[in-house]
């Protein structure tokens, strides 16, 4: 797998030196909603057309003497992930917890999940990205993208 590297704003160098420092879910965005249902395979085939797509959603951070830098993956995993929680929602909102603030790995891509949740009213889709690679209107416009490609 071969990455392509690309520079970081001194903005994204102080957020990542931030980051590093404190260990924690501070700079998450997420995106929670509830939707109708949606087929999983078509959810990772979407999330995995975005991926393709979009540059930034195979981002790691590397570092070097020079300084944090992004280095973008020729491909990554989709970081999609499904519970089923119809008959029983004892362990929801420990595993949205678990979601949307478990750290991520800066140093391996992707730097963003998504948590499909079936519940016995229908579905939530968890769209956790963080700040590195994302704001909050990329990050609606990529839960709009994915959803309407998994439709």
């Amino acid at each position: 797998m071969s990455n392509h590297i690309l520079p970081m704003s001194p903005a994204q160098q102080g957020m990542f030196f931030d980051c590093q420092l404190r260990q924690a879910a501070d700079y998450h965005i997420v995106v929670d909603l509830d939707v109708e249902p949606v087929d999983y395979r078509r959810l990772v085939q979407a999330v995995e057309a975005m991926i393709a797509e979009q540059p930034a959603l195979r981002a790691a951070i590397v570092e070097s003497a020079a300084g944090p830098s992004y280095a973008i993956a020729d491909t990554v995993p989709a970081p999609v992930t499904h519970h089923d929680f119809t008959a029983d929602d004892t362990d929801l909102e420990a595993v949205m917890m678990r979601a949307r603030h478990t750290p991520f790995q800066l140093d391996t891509a992707p730097l963003f999940r998504v948590l499909a949740v079936a519940t016995g009213d229908g579905m939530r889709l968890v769209i956790v990205c963080h700040h590195l690679i994302a704001d909050g209107q990329s990050a609606s416009i990529l839960a709009e993208r994915i959803l309407g490609l998994a439709s």
